[in-house]
């Protein structure tokens, strides 16, 4: 069977594991990747890992991609949940904006996946760029759902889907290529760019025509 990790609405209960199982064989495959690399690991290696039968692993993933994507998704949802629990005394979309994307930063350094396993391993980048749409697609609807239970939304729908993608890949490029000319190492830095270049962009959730959607 396949295994499909699906992302938690904003204000939603911890995320559970979909299978013990599965979280098993991710748990192992993390494990595996960051010793051997993603290229370097087969599906032989994660069974190993995780002390199953190789028809065990396959049974939960079809392919390496499928695992690899999994593991990617399961870790989008840990990241979701951590985000809504860190802003949610927040009220005000550009609060949530600003201490949301120093949280980013922060998850981004502990992430075994967008930490180090991201900075040393080269074939993880396309599941975060190139074929991360389904990502980019889970992380908008979580952060219009986010923004929309705190603003007072009297505009078009479109533009907070516009607004919350632009955030997202936003974060995206800071996480996947920490060389920038703001120091990413001190809060202080991070929280004065999200202050002058991403608070604003949160302000168009309340801006708009005095009809609601």
């Amino acid at each position: 069977m396949a295994v499909q990790v699906d992302a938690p609405r904003a204000n939603s209960a911890p995320p559970a594991a979909v299978d013990a199982t599965a979280d098993r064989i991710l748990d192992a495959a993390l494990t595996v990747f960051g010793s051997t690399g993603i290229r370097g690991t087969s599906m032989e290696d994660v069974a190993r890992a995780a002390k199953l039968a190789r028809s065990g692993v396959y049974r939960y993933f079809r392919t390496k991609n499928d695992l690899i994507e999994a593991a990617v998704m399961r870790e989008l949802q840990r990241y979701l949940y951590e985000f809504d629990e860190a802003t949610a005394e927040l009220h005000e979309p550009s609060d949530i904006a600003v201490e949301g994307f120093v949280f980013t930063v922060r998850f981004a350094d502990s992430s075994p996946i967008l930490g180090k396993l991201l900075r040393t391993d080269s074939d993880l980048i396309p599941y975060l760029t190139i074929q991360g749409g389904s990502l980019i697609a889970v992380a908008r609807a979580f952060l219009v759902d986010r923004i929309q239970s705190e603003a007072q939304w009297s505009g078009d729908w479109e533009t907070p889907q516009e607004v919350a993608e632009t955030a997202v890949r936003l974060a995206m490029s800071f996480v996947t290529n920490r060389d920038s000319c703001v120091d990413l190492g001190d809060d202080t830095a991070v929280r004065g760019y999200a202050t002058r270049v991403i608070a604003p962009l949160a302000t168009l959730f309340t801006v708009g025509p005095a009809s609601p959607p």
